[in-house]
């Protein structure tokens, strides 16, 4: 590989990687404002 092309295959690689975490974040807080509407007093919820 050329320095560009390995240059461009770490951003892409980082832009993957970026992305997997995201999505991964998306699916926690989704996992937490279930468990937050689902309990009924507020120090549950906190």
């Amino acid at each position: 590989m050329s320095q560009k092309e390995r240059y461009e295959f770490g951003r892409h690689q980082g832009s993957w990687l970026f992305g997997q975490f995201l999505h991964g974040e998306q699916g926690a807080m989704n996992v937490s404002a279930r468990i937050v509407k689902s309990v009924a007093d507020l120090d549950s919820k906190f």
